[in-house]
């Protein structure tokens, strides 16, 4: 006799997970200085799913002009960090598979002082920013060259201000130049730049393709430079507004001190030996008691009355 035995079929699915990120807290510490993409820190995510659903792409929670992490690897890394000196900046990561489901981390970074905001060059290139970050290398190695062997260092990569009309976008290129590992004094390299502008554009050309323009700052600034003289003009209001208010106070003070002393003056009739002058008070205490109205009294008769007594 056959014995029959069913047969089960189970069919497990996959239940998608949100991606998980340690539970600590990441912590880095960067130069002010630092040149453009240069690493900080790489942030790993875990995800339990497999195949597709594992597959992770990694975003700030908010843009940030500092910094920025690379999309698939997780790697945070500078853009610019001048005017961040003494400062810790948070950062937050996340991590979103396909689906939607997303996990969050977040990063310190402590910022280092490192060379003046002064001994920043900036020149602004006449090419999309993109363009130029995938091509920072590059430019460092020419600008170097042009500037006799110098070892340049981009530390920021920005979109610059352009007039409505431009017909292509500007990227302001920040950059400090160093001369045996001693930091170029930005006057100096500015100069170079100058002096040298037709050799610089055709290293540029190089690089970018014709058509290329540039220009140099001539007075770059910090954001920190920037920010303090903002600090010590408002400090400086604020000690002259006290300063008036304490005046008028004085001012008003003397016044109040002032007025009583003339009233009293006017009162007693003081005269300029601080005596009081008999001379102009009235004599008949009469009148000043009486308001002023002198009463007369009619005289004794005496003869009428000896003449009215009996004999």
């Amino acid at each position: 006799m056959e014995v029959l035995r069913p047969q089960v079929r189970v069919q497990v699915e996959d239940v998608n997970e949100a991606p998980r990120f340690p539970p600590e807290d990441y912590e880095a510490s960067v130069l002010s200085i630092a040149p453009f993409k240069t690493p900080v820190v790489q942030v790993k995510a875990w995800d339990p799913d497999v195949g597709e659903g594992g597959r992770l792409v990694y975003r700030l929670t908010a843009d940030s002009p500092h910094f920025d992490v690379d999309p698939s690897s997780g790697r945070l890394y500078v853009v610019s960090a001048l005017g961040l000196e003494g400062q810790v900046v948070t950062v937050e990561i996340t991590a979103r598979d396909p689906r939607g489901l997303h996990g969050m981390t977040t990063v310190k970074v402590t910022v280092q002082g490192g060379a003046s905001g002064v001994d920043v060059v900036f020149i602004s290139i006449n090419r999309p920013a993109n363009v130029v970050e995938n091509k920072v290398p590059e430019l460092e190695r020419s600008l170097g060259a042009v500037l006799g062997g110098w070892t340049v260092n981009v530390i920021e990569v920005s979109n610059a201000a352009a007039p409505r009309a431009a017909a292509a976008p500007k990227t302001r290129v920040g950059f400090i130049a160093e001369d045996g590992g001693l930091v170029v004094p930005s006057g100096e390299v500015t100069a170079k730049l100058q002096s040298q502008s037709d050799a610089v554009r055709a290293e540029l050309v190089k690089v970018f393709g014709e058509g290329l323009h540039f220009d140099v700052a001539l007075e770059p600034q910090s954001p920190a430079s920037s920010q303090a003289a903002v600090i010590a003009l408002a400090t400086m209001l604020a000690l002259c507004m006290l300063g008036l208010m304490a005046a008028v106070g004085v001012i008003v003070r003397f016044k109040r001190q002032q007025k009583p002393q003339d009233s009293d003056k006017e009162s007693f009739n003081i005269d300029q030996g601080g005596h009081r002058n008999w001379s102009e008070e009235p004599h008949d205490t009469s009148e000043q008691a009486d308001g002023g109205v002198a009463k007369l009294e009619p005289p004794a008769d005496s003869d009428s009355d000896s003449d009215t007594s009996p004999l």
